[in-house]
């Protein structure tokens, strides 16, 4: 009997569980899908010397244009996890709105 209680059993219940924060969950994966393509997508383009380091004005407004494009992958990533975890369509507004908040913040500890 406790042979059958034991192991990846215990915690199949667990598995399945919605998260209790999960409009933060949401805006902390659209906001590190935003900041990781970002960084992806500046790296590529300056090591070909397209945005060379050199014209830091180059280089810082290629940057603010490529974050206010990326929001969108990460609106649509914070989406669609909620839908996924949520199952439903309601409240994932609420979601999105934060994350422009949460990147102030980090800007603002710079």
């Amino acid at each position: 009997m406790n042979e059958e209680l034991s192991g990846w059993k215990l915690v199949v219940g667990h598995v399945f569980r919605e998260p209790v924060f999960l409009k933060l969950l949401c805006v902390m994966i659209g906001d590190e899908v935003q900041i990781t393509g970002l960084a992806h997508v500046t790296f590529v383009s300056a090591a070909p010397g397209f945005m060379s380091p050199a014209s830091r004005g180059m280089l810082l407004t290629g940057m603010i244009i490529l974050y206010l494009f990326s929001g969108n992958f990460s609106w649509y990533v914070g989406v669609r996890l909620w839908r996924t975890v949520k199952g439903t369509s309601e409240g994932w507004s609420k979601s999105t709105s934060a994350i422009p908040i949460s990147l102030y913040f980090i800007f603002l500890s710079l």
